[in-house]
């Protein structure tokens, strides 16, 4: 993903090295916000990107995302395109669902 000529994983360095305790993002949980500085939204996407490297996950495949709306799913998102791969967030399993149909 490029933005302006920089790709997602350069700005979230520029950003680091910049204002890396300033809140980058917030997550809204019900009532609840929970602030990520850029220090912590990069820390969990590199954590992500290293998982799929370790995985064997190459640039260009695409990463299915099984995750609850939250923290996690965005730092797994976000990780998913600093390591190049697609990332596809399908809705969580409930219990609305089918399961058979669901899955």
């Amino acid at each position: 993903m490029t933005l302006g000529g920089d790709t997602l994983a350069e700005i979230l360095a520029q950003r680091l090295e910049r204002d890396a305790d300033r809140v980058a993002i917030v997550v809204v949980k019900g009532e609840n916000e929970v602030p990520l500085t850029a220090r912590r939204v990069s820390q969990a996407a590199m954590a992500y990107d290293l998982s799929y490297r370790n995985a064997g996950i190459l640039s260009g495949d695409v990463i299915v995302d099984l995750l609850r709306p939250g923290e996690d799913l965005l730092f797994s998102f976000i990780g998913a395109l600093v390591h190049g791969a697609i990332p596809c967030i399908l809705p969580f399993d409930t219990e609305k669902l089918e399961p058979t149909r669901y899955r």
